[in-house]
């Protein structure tokens, strides 16, 4: 076992590690949760000018298992304060959170949080344009277009997610009669991510670099959106509300897409290519899981419907995470499970170093990270056959 040594590149690899463990990059797997306590978080934005930015919008996302948000507003003196919720593992962190900062007229940026007093800074900011056409080249009015990503130049450390709530609303907007569509408010540095978020086409995207100035997106190009339907029910047949859908091509096109269900357990799943995908179900908490239906295949502008998905409760996945050289438990790593259900599950390991998962019965693929404070990254992989009670797994060691 290696152990990291402190130095100011080990701090930011922390940093950016801290912002991964917050789940910036949305959802992709399915965490149990654990015991959050409250820290207190303040600070000042200052712009280019170093002078105090008034009416600035902060966002700021916290959580182990789903991310949380808060959204503040900084006073005549460019303060803000908060109390947020952080998981009993990131206690001891030097970063308890990330932030969105957003004012008119300067660029977005992101930045971490660490306990106690912060100060956040805010460059000039520019304006990224673009247009959608249609196959032929012909400019296509009133489609949806989307802010998706800032991808942070090289010397800005945090990249800034915009496809999550809230930030995802205020970087949405329809083309013009022209085709044309323009987002300000751009940092200076980096590139950005642009994307079609119209149901009645392929989702798609560009990347554009927001330097040199004036700065300009390559074309986003329309084609017909297949759709995926279906239905999420409990084993009695009852409908299963509120179920989150994800689906996942089985081809070279490696495309992802997620929805979820109404009041009827009913779900429509819109903007896909023509391929093959799997489709699977996602509950709460983690605490019911469904066979994946796999091969559901698509075809451009059309519907297919896919099978039931059906919520069982599953098998529990029990064990601890130990040390390889104390045999001490680690606290803050990630165990994840991966099996029948299809979605990857994740825990963050408590003070004793203890996961629960619960998974279906049959082959599953999981494997240990632990990446905390005194760890470089460091990770075990295995596959085991779990059967249909509750499967203590002997103590992984890293």
């Amino acid at each position: 076992m290696q152990r990291a040594k402190t130095n100011r590149a080990g701090m930011k690899r922390a940093a950016v590690l801290a912002c991964w463990l917050l789940g910036l990059l949305g959802p992709v797997t399915t965490a149990t949760p654990v015991r959050a306590d409250t820290v207190a978080v303040s600070g000042r934005v200052l712009g280019p000018d170093d002078e105090p930015v008034v009416g600035a919008d902060i966002i700021i996302a916290t959580g182990s298992w789903k991310v949380k948000t808060l959204e503040l507003r900084t006073d005549a003196e460019g303060r803000f304060v908060a109390n947020i919720e952080v998981s009993e593992f990131a206690l001891d962190r030097h970063w308890v959170a990330s932030a969105a900062i957003i004012a008119r007229g300067l660029g977005l940026a992101g930045s971490m949080l660490r306990r106690g007093e912060n100060t956040l800074r805010l460059g000039h900011g520019v304006s990224l344009s673009g247009v959608v056409n249609d196959p032929e080249g012909q400019p296509v009015a009133g489609v949806l277009v989307r802010l998706s990503r800032i991808n942070a130049g090289r010397k800005i450390l945090f990249n800034v997610y915009a496809d999550q709530p809230p930030l995802r609303d205020r970087f949405l907007m329809r083309t013009g009669p022209d085709g044309r569509w323009r987002f300000d408010d751009m940092p200076v540095a980096g590139s950005a991510s642009v994307e079609l978020d119209d149901p009645r086409y392929v989702r798609t995207s560009v990347q554009a670099p927001l330097s040199p100035m004036p700065a300009t997106a390559p074309p986003l190009v329309v084609q017909p959106g297949a759709n995926i339907t279906g239905r999420v029910i409990h084993k009695n047949g009852e409908p299963a509300a509120d179920i989150e859908i994800m689906v996942q091509s089985q081809d070279k096109a490696q495309v992802k897409a997620q929805g979820k269900t109404g009041e009827d357990g009913t779900y429509k799943i819109t903007g896909l290519p023509a391929g093959t995908f799997r489709v699977m179900a996602d509950a709460e908490f983690g605490e019911w899981v469904a066979l994946a239906v796999e091969g559901v295949k698509t075809q451009a502008g059309q519907e297919t419907r896919a099978g039931d998905l059906v919520l069982e409760r599953g098998v529990l996945l029990e064990g601890t995470v130990v040390d390889a050289d104390t045999n001490a438990p680690v606290m803050g790593a990630r165990t994840e499970a991966t099996g029948a259900h299809g979605i990857s599950r994740s825990t963050y390991l408590d003070k004793a170093g203890r996961y629960s998962i619960r998974v279906m019965p049959g082959e599953v693929r999981f494997y240990s990270m632990a990446q905390p404070p005194d760890y470089l990254s460091v990770s075990k992989r295995y596959v085991a056959v779990i059967g249909p009670e509750t499967t203590a797994i002997e103590p992984i060691q890293l």
